[in-house]
């Protein structure tokens, strides 16, 4: 009579352990890298709209002898086109601009243009001050003022137009 050992076919439990931990460690990480992951692309699609609305307003002034656009021109003009985040206004019942995430705004205290996250303030008159808004530019000179998230805090961005 043969005595061979039977060998049993399967995992052991250490082995099934070990795989199970690895897949908590990859799960793990990509739930720590998925909101930066979203911050990053929130942050590309306002600097993407940023400078839509930037070369709207540059386009109006080349048509219009310099002059800047108001607030509801600029939204018809920039709506046109297409935004991913900000909202148009109905400038058809008497200019009003309620619940546009694009607000012109005409006079800030130099370095003080207090943006929220999904907002783009149109300062015309205004320059860049590295990511303040100053003003005493040429009346056909404007600047943006923006918003980025880092670290999950709102950033200060400007964009002279």
């Amino acid at each position: 009579m043969n005595t061979k050992l039977q060998q049993r076919k399967g995992f052991t439990i250490i082995e099934v352990v070990l795989v199970l931990a690895i897949a908590a460690l990859i799960i793990l990480m990509v739930f720590i890298a998925w909101p930066a992951l979203q911050r990053t692309q929130r942050d590309q699609a306002r600097k993407s709209d940023v400078a839509l609305i930037g070369s709207t307003i540059s386009t109006f002034k080349s048509n219009n002898r310099g002059r800047l656009p108001n607030i509801c021109e600029l939204n018809q003009l920039v709506f046109r086109q297409g935004t991913s985040i900000y909202q148009a206004v109905d400038c058809a019942r008497g200019g009003a601009v309620t619940g546009s995430n694009i607000i012109t705004q005409a006079t800030v205290a130099d370095g003080d243009a207090a943006v929220g996250i999904e907002q783009v303030i149109v300062v015309p008159g205004g320059r860049c001050d590295g990511n303040n808004v100053r003003t005493g530019g040429s009346p056909r000179q404007a600047a943006l003022a923006f918003a980025v998230e880092a670290n999950g805090t709102p950033m200060r961005q400007c964009q002279e137009v």
